[in-house]
């Protein structure tokens, strides 16, 4: 019989900080904060920058509101988008 071993745990210094944790944040915070209050200002080397243009990104939102639809035909439906896109992104990195 063969018994799977644990997966391995990869990385290094402490785990990643967990989500909606204020009391872990606010501990961060309390060590960061001092740092930035004694640092000294800095001259960025960026003076002349300037943007030859600036836009918003493209908001796409296709919604569609279709009545007695069964869970199957969503779940296909949802799956056809997501390889569309897949391809998409693929397409766009080739």
């Amino acid at each position: 019989m063969c018994r799977a071993a644990r997966p391995a745990r990869l990385g290094h210094g402490q785990p990643a900080e967990p989500k909606n944790n204020p009391q872990v944040g606010m501990v961060n915070m309390r060590t960061v904060m001092p740092a930035l209050q004694k640092a000294k200002p800095v001259k960025l080397a960026g003076e002349g920058l300037s943007f030859a243009s600036v836009s918003l990104p493209k908001q796409l939102r296709e919604t569609k509101i279709v009545k007695d639809k069964s869970t199957d035909d969503i779940a296909n439906e949802n799956r056809r988008v997501d390889q569309e896109m897949i391809a998409a992104k693929r397409r766009k990195e080739i």
